[in-house]
């Protein structure tokens, strides 16, 4: 009996003792557990306080030296700093602009779709009475010579115009606009032919054809275009030149491009992508794409040049276009910043990635966007200059470095016909910039943006008092303020994950181009391709 009494007791104390060893490791666990947290909620808030202040500072001001392209930004570039400048930029514009341009019914026409847009103005929204006398008096002023191009600018106008309203869900507002381009009285527009005086009029009478009418949505319509383009461009060569032409362009399909210059392709190659995102990428119009990809491939493997220069203590490497880089000096001019946009838009839409692409087009989507950011990059290096921190109007690069090129039409020793061409490369930098944003959603391409038009870096052509009788210069910088907006909304989407603005205002790039004639909006179909 003792014996079992005194095995109870002992199994009593092990239970005890072993319950009391479990106690105190729970509790050195649990005050160990405690402490840890505590450490880390004191660590995380420490870690919280710097992070708010360098984020702080760095949406405040972005630093000088991270503003040049020779000098890649160090840390990341505070997008928010640069939604906010640009928006802000665009606002006091168009409250500049919008005074000015009740005036001229061109310019008047050409600011409503961004008055939309942006909301900057809504008191001043028109009426379709408004529009039709715009309309009319924008035609009025036109000569007979270019009487077609007026209507299609017009037209596009108004098109753009009813685009931005059905996206912001106003379809009564969008019905009128249409029924006011329905009451138009259509002027024709003239035949496009090889005699045309360029390729670019030649190009801009096509797709003034195509788009005239509703034409675009048909197979029909988007197939005589091509027969168009085909016919005229075979009729720019005779057999004899094809073989002497530097490079050689033995059965190539750009017939157009003569001497190897690159003076047909860009005009050629943007009408013959956008005709086919315009149609729906149908099958029906895959010539289009086709003959487009061999446009690309003729450029990446023939017509890109890299020549290295030195500016100062600044080395470059600029990417050109020509027929022969010892014979080629490349220059800022238009065409060729606008080929860098077209690139992107074309790996946008998959133009080289479509189903039967042929065996020989040995080239990849990351071969043409390589070109595409290498064009883009050399084109702000010669509008830039780095020594002083401040842009430029153009530049011709020699072996010997930048040599000034185009001068102000304002300092006696220039012309008008030079002003239009070099205050043409900020317009088009700048849509060229926004194709390649939505491409790459690099942030580098708005921080560009932001200095092309910024006024105290910027010596692009702005303004003047001379210009308050002609439409021109207003239509360019209402042109240059639609893309920089279209850019940034964009990358505000990105950032915001569409918190701001409707769902159809962040999907704007998914229905809609630019009008490679005006820069106005043109509604394409949604496809599987598109963003």
């Amino acid at each position: 009996m003792q014996r079992r009494r005194v095995g109870h007791l002992l199994r009593s104390v092990d239970h005890y003792t072993l319950f009391a060893v479990l106690g105190i490791v729970v509790y050195i666990l649990v005050v160990n557990l405690l402490a840890e947290s505590y450490a880390i909620g004191i660590n995380d808030r420490a870690r919280a306080k710097v992070s708010a202040a360098e984020a702080k500072r760095a949406t405040a001001v972005v630093p000088h030296g991270a503003l040049w392209p020779h000098r890649w930004p160090a840390a990341p570039i505070a997008e928010v700093h640069l939604i906010r400048e640009a928006m802000k930029y665009v606002t006091e514009s168009l409250n500049n602009v919008i005074p000015f341009t009740k005036r001229l019914p061109e310019a008047q026409l050409a600011l409503w779709d961004l008055q939309l847009l942006t909301g900057v103005g809504a008191d001043s929204t028109p009426s379709s009475d408004e529009m039709r006398a715009a309309a009319k008096a924008a035609l009025s002023t036109a000569n007979i010579a270019a009487s077609s191009e007026a209507f299609a600018a017009v037209r596009e106008a108004l098109e753009s115009v009813a685009v931005v309203w059905s996206i912001k869900g106003k379809t009564a507002e969008a019905d009128e606009v249409r029924r006011v381009l329905k009451d138009m009285s259509a002027t024709p527009v003239s035949a496009a032919t090889e005699a045309t005086s360029s390729w670019s009029a030649f190009t801009r009478k096509v797709w003034s054809r195509v788009t005239a009418s509703g034409a675009s949505s048909t197979p029909d319509g988007i197939t005589a275009a091509y027969d168009t383009l085909r016919q005229a461009s075979q009729s720019y060569w005779h057999p004899g030149e094809q073989a002497a032409a530097v490079p050689p362009l033995h059965d190539s399909h750009l017939l157009p491009l003569r001497a190897g210059t690159y003076d047909a392709v860009v005009p050629f190659a943007r009408l013959l992508l956008q005709l086919w995102v315009l149609g729906g990428q149908r099958e029906a119009d895959r010539p289009l794409v086709e003959t487009y990809d061999t446009a690309v491939m003729s450029i990446v493997q023939d017509l890109l040049y890299t020549r290295a220069v030195t500016a100062g203590a600044q080395a470059m490497n600029l990417t050109f276009v020509g027929s022969r880089a010892e014979a080629s000096v490349p220059v800022a001019t238009p065409r060729m910043c606008a080929l860098a946009g077209v690139l992107g838009q074309g790996i946008r839409y998959g133009a080289h990635r479509y189903a039967g692409r042929p065996s020989y087009a040995r080239y990849s989507e990351n071969d043409v966007l390589q070109a595409a950011e290498a064009l883009a990059t050399s084109c702000f290096q010669l509008y830039a200059d780095p020594a002083g921190q401040k842009l430029r109007s153009a530049v011709y690069v020699t072996n010997s470095g930048p040599v000034p090129g185009y001068t102000r039409a304002g300092n006696g020793r220039g012309s008008p016909s030079l002003r239009s061409s070099y205050c043409d490369i900020p317009s088009v930098l700048l849509e060229s910039f926004y194709e390649l944003y939505q491409t790459t959603h690099d942030a580098m391409y708005g921080l560009w943006a932001v200095l092309v038009m910024r006024e105290d870096t910027s010596d692009h052509c702005g303004l003047r008092k001379g210009d308050v009788t002609s439409a021109t210069p207003w239509r360019r910088h209402i042109q240059e303020l639609r893309s920089l907006w279209l850019l940034f909304h964009r990358m505000e989407c990105l950032v915001y994950r569409r918190s701001r603005g409707s769902r159809g205002m962040c999907a704007l790039p998914a229905t809609t181009i630019l009008s490679p004639i005006t820069g106005h909006l043109v509604p394409v179909p949604i496809t599987s391709t598109t963003p």
